[in-house]
């Protein structure tokens, strides 16, 4: 079928009106970007000897020296040798700040430290010994908050550990993980 002059103008016009409305469009609606996406964030309770102990929440990148200025600083009583200010913050998890717990020595008697050597304050640390859940490690951060001179044999006086878990724990800790 042949075009005649008039069909072409009529395709000439649909087609400036298309381009036009696609320009409208473009203009009204057109393309925005898109937002940033917001910083990833940690929420870590903290607890012990800090001036403010309680909930914060932080950039995912921040690590325990930031969480404890944001909380005050340190109380007068915290063992700064017991905790890593480099340590990176997880979601989720608590920190217990420990004391230092000032202990006279009677002549001949051995002196025991407070914690074992390597004994962690963090709660990603216990999750690692064998047959102690999130649960078990939260308990077992709870007691040593309140019982900073804690040793691992007042462990069997937690609430969910037997006989059985505390030999499990107390083995853990002499083969030195």
């Amino acid at each position: 079928m042949p075009y005649n002059k008039g069909m072409k103008q009529v395709a000439v016009i649909i087609g400036l009106v298309i381009i036009f409305l696609i320009g409208l469009w473009q203009q009204f609606y057109g393309l925005t970007p898109l937002p940033e996406p917001p910083e990833r964030q940690v929420t870590v309770q903290l607890a012990g000897a800090i001036d403010q102990p309680g909930v914060y929440t932080l950039d995912q990148s921040a690590r325990l020296s930031d969480l404890i200025e944001l909380a005050g600083g340190l109380s007068e009583s915290a063992d700064e040798q017991r905790i890593n200010l480099a340590q990176k913050l997880v979601d989720g998890e608590k920190i217990v700040i420990p004391e230092i717990i000032p202990r006279e020595v009677i002549e001949g008697e051995t002196v025991v430290p407070a914690a074992p050597p390597g004994l962690s304050q963090n709660i990603n640390d216990w999750l690692e010994v064998p047959g102690v859940g999130p649960a078990t490690a939260e308990r077992i951060l709870d007691y040593l908050a309140e019982h900073p001179a804690a040793t691992l044999e007042d462990l069997i006086n937690v609430s969910g550990i037997g006989p059985k878990k505390h030999q499990d724990i107390l083995d853990f800790f002499e083969k030195g993980r």
